[in-house]
């Protein structure tokens, strides 16, 4: 009797399913608010991953985007085999994975403020982020981790591109936070609101508020972000921001 052969979905699952064991077997333990769909840049701290499992990082945080939490299902594993291959014929770098990483991470995080209505995936996220950052930061630098996160955040935020910011978004951003996520996220939020506006006053929002601000400056970009979604994006947080950089 010959051997009985499974489906190509099954077999697709079969070999991510691999790829992450091999993975789990090299990674410490699960960041904060538990990470468990994919390692992110926490497990990458000391620059020393592989370049392979950077990909697959990747391409999971990418099938997470298009399908949202669906881990272990064939059409997951059939996207996230489709996007390992779109990922290796561009011949990522560790750099570019790691930006990748970043963005889908936060793309997340919106999400999760929205869907509790509270700072505080904002937080624990950027949290993550000065955590893998860690020695890897050269003196007088942004550290990297947070550099991309600010880069990802501020292209959410500027007004240009095919989505520019509605006027509106000055008064009415600051106010869903206020209603939403409480009196201190909003006053961090009015300090740097300014980044919705024009070259200038995004300019003059990054200068002291981002030193008054310490730990809450990039969970303020994330608030914001989460209530553009939610005021002009109708909660949608894959059609106001667009889809991941490739």
């Amino acid at each position: 009797m010959g051997t009985k052969r499974r489906p190509s979905g099954q077999k697709r699952a079969a070999k991510v399913a691999a790829r992450k064991r091999k993975l789990a077997d090299r990674t410490p333990e699960p960041a904060p608010r538990g990470i468990e769909t994919y390692p992110g840049p926490d497990t990458y701290d000391d620059g020393t991953a592989g370049l392979e499992e950077m990909r697959l990082t990747l391409a999971q945080v990418r099938a997470d985007r298009e399908l949202g939490p669906a881990e272990g299902s064939e059409e997951w594993a059939t996207a996230v085999e489709r996007h390992l291959d779109e990922i290796e014929a561009a011949d990522l770098d560790e750099s570019d994975c790691m930006y990748g990483i970043v963005e889908g991470r936060l793309f997340r995080t919106v999400g999760d403020t929205l869907a509790a209505a509270s700072p505080t995936p904002a937080r624990e996220e950027i949290r993550i982020f000065e955590a893998s950052d860690g020695d890897v930061a050269v003196s007088g630098q942004t550290p990297p981790a947070q550099a991309m996160a600010f880069a990802v955040l501020l292209g959410w935020l500027s007004n240009r591109g095919p989505r520019p910011i509605p006027t509106t978004a000055r008064e009415r951003v600051p106010q869903w936070v206020r209603q939403h996520l409480g009196q201190g996220p909003a006053d961090a939020v009015d300090r740097v609101v300014g980044i919705l506006g024009t070259a200038d006053e995004r300019q003059a929002a990054l200068a002291e508020p981002a030193d008054e601000l310490g730990g809450d400056f990039l969970p303020a970009m994330v608030w914001m972000a989460a209530a553009l979604v939610a005021i002009y994006g109708g909660g949608d947080a894959a059609s106001w921001l667009g889809p991941p950089e490739q």
